[in-house]
């Protein structure tokens, strides 16, 4: 059974979002194991009140606890995908193996669609190709090899980050806006789930 392994900071907030999300959408035509942990994860710690809300009446949100991040966990998992850049780093440091198979959630689908833009100019060519209909694994192995097709995202300065030389560069990384104020938690799980979505929607269509 494949599996997916989602990585934010704390595991109240972000990751058991994309957790929920993902495990809902991959669920429905295939078989897909969902996990979710934490760098500085307090293990036991329940899901934060803002996600349980925007999860709605969900068994998700009831029963998720916290846990941390390990090498155990990074080396059951096919597919594993970090809030930010910096929890990519800790997992490819906790097991360098899976540096190929680790992604951010925004930089997996921007991948997405760097992948079907490459096909549909091929197409439009005049080049025929046969749908992906792939394993998961191969699915992932196409996200790894478009890492060089995918252009780098640019965006403003968003409102709620802190202006730092870190913040200001990571395109990729979803900040946190658990502890900055509502409006930031709020647009952050926004970017969570438009993220999952698409991640979503491109796996189920291409799975064999």
């Amino acid at each position: 059974m494949p599996s997916v392994l989602v990585v934010c900071t704390a595991n109240v907030c972000r990751s058991p979002f994309a957790h929920a999300l993902l495990a809902e959408q991959l669920n429905r035509n295939h078989t897909i194991q969902l996990r979710s942990a934490g760098t500085r994860a307090t293990a036991g710690q329940h899901i934060c009140p803002v996600v349980a809300t925007e999860l709605g009446d969900n068994e998700f949100a009831q029963t998720h606890v916290a846990r941390p991040l390990s090498a155990k966990l990074i080396e059951g998992a096919d597919l594993i995908l970090t809030a930010e850049l910096k929890q990519r780093a800790s997992v490819a440091r906790l097991s360098p193996a899976a540096r190929s198979r680790t992604f951010t959630l925004i930089e997996a689908a921007t991948l997405t669609e760097a992948i079907d833009s490459s096909r549909r100019e091929r197409i439009g060519a005049g080049i025929a190709l046969p749908s992906l209909g792939e394993s998961f694994e191969e699915l992932v192995a196409r996200l790894d090899g478009a890492r060089g097709l995918a252009h780098p995202i640019e965006r403003k300065h968003r409102w709620f980050e802190r202006r730092t030389k870190e913040s200001a560069a990571d395109a990729l990384t979803i900040p946190d806006g658990h502890n900055v104020n509502a409006r930031a938690h709020k647009s952050a799980l926004g970017v969570v789930s438009a993220s999952s979505d698409q991640l979503a929607n491109w796996l189920r269509a291409n799975l064999a």
